[in-house]
């Protein structure tokens, strides 16, 4: 619903509704969440979630869809002390470490979890190399705490990336790679 839809029916009657509303947003969380979660969770084209509010434009739905990324994100962050503590508490994670590649599409380098099937982290790298994997690394750590063990591919800069990042840690070739 229209944030000033909201705000219309809140001065005819005490309402809950314009609490639903980001601050300066036009839409509620309820359709940034409906959004999100079935672009991103279930896989569908916004051009199909969009079929089913013809009175939103599709550019607003883009921007909807963007907000999804931007609170989860925030969320996320938010429970990183949690998980780092988890993860502490049994001496360190296990971190499956790989980056997208894919035509046509931007390079992402991901940071996943093994044991809890967590994503940790997720950059936009402009190439797979040892210059900008560490960096994601040592700021993944910065909030969850170093890992016990990296798996990643048969990459030389995979391997140099964490050899930079964390002198310590074992790293080696996920036998799924290999």
């Amino acid at each position: 619903r229209r944030s000033s839809d909201l705000h219309r029916t809140e001065a005819a009657v005490d309402s809950p509704l314009p609490r639903l509303v980001p601050k300066g947003g036009a839409y509620g969380y309820d359709l940034i969440a409906y959004v999100g979660c079935e672009t991103f969770l279930r896989g569908r084209k916004l051009e199909s979630v969009a079929r089913e509010f013809p009175q939103i434009p599709f550019s607003s739905l883009y921007d909807v869809q963007h907000k999804f990324l931007f609170y989860f994100g925030h969320l996320h962050r938010q429970s990183a002390p949690v998980l780092a503590a988890r993860f502490g508490r049994r001496g360190g994670g296990t971190w499956l470490i790989d980056a997208t590649i894919e035509p046509d599409t931007p390079m992402y380098f991901g940071i996943y979890e093994a044991q809890d099937n967590v994503l940790l982290d997720a950059y936009r790298i402009p190439s797979e190399n040892a210059d900008a994997i560490p960096p994601c690394l040592k700021q993944t750590a910065s909030r969850f705490g170093e890992p016990r063990r990296v798996l990643h591919d048969l990459s030389d800069a995979m391997a140099a990336a964490c050899e930079q990042a964390f002198a310590n840690v074992l790293h080696t070739v996920c036998h799924f790679q290999f």
